[in-house]
């Protein structure tokens, strides 16, 4: 059977009444992220999704994930393209140049002209122009639409993000680990010993370690041998690494998956293809048919689309995952 999650910002009304028309073609789950929101709202969120699987069934499969620390965006400079709003990364006067800033420092240690920003799950791609005061101009390779808060990372530097349990993460954890089954989805995980840590922080919980970097033999078998199960996060791989690498990363990961007996669940660049409408294309196609054909069945999909293309994601998916059945 083949498990198809999607991200969901919320749970109004509207788009839960959306969501559940996705479950005959396919959906069976939802990961929430707890960030850009209080412990509380995260609570009721699952609360919400949890009294919705007990009353219909759905969602089968229920996923918290815990981002980790990675560089935000915080404001835009006025008039250009307004991303710290659920809007679209165009600017104002309807020209390709965005103009982001960002608060930590960090960030600004290895954004650089030329480097390439990715967005929101990689569905944004700005490539920089420029670099002062914090500020950074950026042709706009890939628009779309992003959400308040939303992580950035820097493609050419790789992702800049690292493994991080703040005491909320630890709280909020323990609460809703006693009040429903949900899985703890561990971001930016790279080695066995934060496997071990967030074990001792967070209980009894089921954790998801999330890859997310260009891990070596050691730190990947560590991994394993400590997990039943991993997410590879292609998103931000393809931030850090881009094409042929990002493959050939994915590649190995499956493979020593396999080895070990561990599985392997693919996060993000799934049918993106259907982003501009029309038919999915054939690398689309034949990429997932690949992912399948070599065992994986569950994909986590990018969430920051419409919902008409959301549903064209999912029944794509659905349909080829299909052929592929045990």
């Amino acid at each position: 059977m083949t498990d198809i999650l999607v991200t969901i910002p919320d749970c109004t009304d509207g788009r839960m009444a959306a969501l559940q028309r996705l479950v005959p073609l396919g959906l069976t789950g939802v990961r929430v992220i707890a960030k850009s929101r209080s412990t509380t709202e995260t609570v009721a969120m699952l609360e919400l999704l949890d009294d919705l699987r007990t009353r219909t069934g759905w969602p089968r499969v229920l996923w918290l994930d815990l981002p980790g620390a990675r560089p935000r965006v915080s404001g835009l400079r006025p008039g250009l393209a307004d991303i710290a709003t659920s809007s679209t990364v165009t600017a104002s006067d309807g020209s390709t140049v965005a103009d982001i800033y960002v608060e930590d420092p960090v960030f600004w240690k290895i954004v650089a002209p030329h480097s390439e920003l990715s967005i929101a799950d990689n569905t944004i791609r700005l490539r920089v122009v420029g670099v002062a005061d914090r500020h950074a101009t950026c042709e706009v390779v890939r628009g779309g639409r992003v959400t308040p808060g939303r992580s950035i990372a820097v493609a050419e530097a790789g992702p800049a993000g690292r493994f991080a349990i703040s005491p909320a993460d630890e709280a909020l954890v323990r609460d809703v680990s006693v009040r429903m089954p949900v899985t703890i989805v561990l971001s930016w995980v790279s080695s066995a010993a934060q496997l071990r840590l967030a074990s001792e922080r967070l209980g009894p919980a089921v954790l998801l370690p999330k890859l997310e970097e260009d891990l070596d033999v050691e730190a990947l078998q560590g991994i394993l041998s400590a997990t039943s199960a991993i997410l590879i996060g292609r998103a931000d791989l393809d931030a850090g690494l881009g094409g042929d690498r990002t493959r050939q990363t994915v590649q190995r990961y499956l493979a020593a998956a396999r080895r070990q007996g561990v599985t392997a669940y693919v996060g993000s660049l799934i049918f993106d293809s259907l982003e501009n409408g029309g038919a999915p294309s054939a690398a689309d196609t034949a990429d997932v048919s690949a992912l399948l054909d070599v065992g994986v069945r569950t994909f986590l999909l990018s969430g920051s689309g419409d919902m008409t293309t959301l549903e064209r994601k999912v029944s794509n998916l659905a349909a080829l995952a299909s052929a592929f059945q045990d």
